[in-house]
């Protein structure tokens, strides 16, 4: 219920945000990411990594030509390559908040770093505890570029970007054949879509 409150509680402040940034010439935006998620356990004994297919929906707002910030809403698909122990791990539910830091270009292109903060609930699939909540550090970047002419508004951005949504949290305790204590990351290669007010 908590997780529910505090996302609620954050996209009204970001569709705030976006309706003062219309009001004031800034640039708001929402936007949508689809790609390639892999998740890793990582314990004494080594590392076991598995990718899924992943989305997430985006609003944000971009102030003058460096800065924004941005909230995400995301899920991963099953991953089930893992030790029989999990038979099945996925992201049911990502939320990121998000700073930005750009540098436009000519051309429309633009590139992009990223940080803030990531809140998960992550299904393990494990008997005693098969959800857990977890919130770790953000980072990462990539590029966009608007289209112009007369087949694409000038309004759409498309770009690539690589982030770390999670970074080596702590997981509970895992069964074997994990070496317990064990950590966890969430990795993103996706294609973005976002559109401009």
């Amino acid at each position: 219920m908590k997780f529910v409150v505090r996302f609620v509680a954050m996209l009204t402040v970001v569709m705030g945000s976006i309706t003062m940034a219309s009001a004031e010439g800034l640039k708001p935006y929402v936007g949508l990411g689809v790609g390639v998620f892999t998740l890793g356990i990582d314990d004494a004994a080594g590392s076991n990594t598995d990718e899924g297919i992943g989305a997430y929906l985006s609003a944000g707002v971009d102030v003058a030509k460096y800065l924004g910030a941005e909230v995400r809403i995301g899920t991963t698909t099953n991953e089930s390559s893992f030790p029989a122990v999990l038979t099945e791990i996925r992201a049911d539910y990502i939320i990121s908040y998000l700073g930005k830091l750009q540098i436009p270009f000519g051309n429309g292109l633009r590139l992009y770093g990223l940080g803030g903060g990531t809140t998960a609930i992550v299904y393990l699939g494990l008997p005693v505890s098969d959800r857990v909540t977890k919130t770790g550090f953000s980072f990462g970047g990539g590029f966009d570029y608007t289209f112009s002419g007369q087949l694409f508004s000038d309004r759409y951005r498309i770009g690539v970007e690589a982030m770390r949504y999670l970074h080596n949290v702590d997981l509970p305790t895992l069964p074997g054949p994990f070496v317990n204590p064990a950590t966890m990351t969430l990795d993103a290669i996706v294609g973005t879509l976002k559109y401009e007010f």
